[in-house]
């Protein structure tokens, strides 16, 4: 089975402080799932620099082994049987909006090769920024498209590697009540791109590249720097 990938961007309320938002993230949530399920093979959060206070603020993201993962008794589990710790913060969240997909493939460096890379979303020297958009295709070009842009985007300064994933599934939440999602939340794939460090130069000369790709309709550009990326059980570095 393919690898999943699970990016879940939120923004906390007038009615959650932030060291609050964090202590659950960081004590509880985290965790939960990092700490306890090999599926999850990476995590890491990052908070938005691009200025958008429209748009959610904060998003984690994590690779899983498998995309089966996301029907799991074990995943899935953690959900429906929230703590009150975390039905409190979920219903004091203005927004969470929570992808689920498969991961097509990605391109340009290595993870954890010497000289211009980082270790992507694992401990080590993880992507210090990263660029995510929705993407729209007219025709089944998603790997040439990838290919192409991995080509052009390597020549931008600080530009490591970027990851396709197919949407699987979306959600919305507003105070913790299912919403609709808006005609930007919805995309048929996510890209990532990685940044060794934060370049706003260097992402925005980025965002100029994919603007020759006719093809392709780019939407809900933002920009995140790294906050922490996190042990995992997976990588046998646990730290309890």
């Amino acid at each position: 089975m393919p690898l999943g990938f699970l990016a879940v961007s939120s923004q906390p309320s007038s009615q959650l402080p932030l060291e609050e938002f964090h202590a659950w993230y960081e004590e509880e949530h985290i965790p939960l799932r990092l700490n306890h399920l090999q599926s999850f093979l990476t995590g890491a959060r990052y908070y938005a620099v691009d200025g958008k206070d429209n748009r959610p603020g904060w998003m984690a993201m994590y690779d899983i082994d498998d995309t089966r993962t996301f029907g799991d008794e074990s995943y899935t589990g953690l959900r429906k049987d929230r703590s009150q710790r975390e039905a409190s913060v979920m219903g004091r969240l203005d927004v969470l909006i929570r992808i689920t997909g498969e991961v097509v493939g990605v391109w340009g460096a290595e993870e954890g090769e010497t000289g211009r890379s980082t270790t992507g979303l694992k401990l080590g020297k993880p992507s210090g920024c990263v660029v995510t958009h929705n993407l729209e295709l007219h025709g089944n070009i998603v790997e040439e498209w990838a290919e192409e842009t991995a080509k052009e985007a390597g020549k931008v300064e600080g530009w490591v590697r970027l990851r396709v994933v197919k949407v699987l599934e979306s959600g919305k939440t507003k105070m913790g009540a299912a919403v609709k999602l808006d005609e930007g939340d919805v995309a048929r794939y996510f890209v990532v791109h990685e940044f060794e460090d934060e370049d706003l130069k260097a992402t925005k000369a980025l965002r100029e590249q994919l603007a020759t790709f006719a093809k392709v309709q780019v939407g809900d550009w933002r920009i995140w720097k790294l906050y922490k990326a996190y042990p995992c059980i997976a990588q046998g570095n646990v730290i309890g």
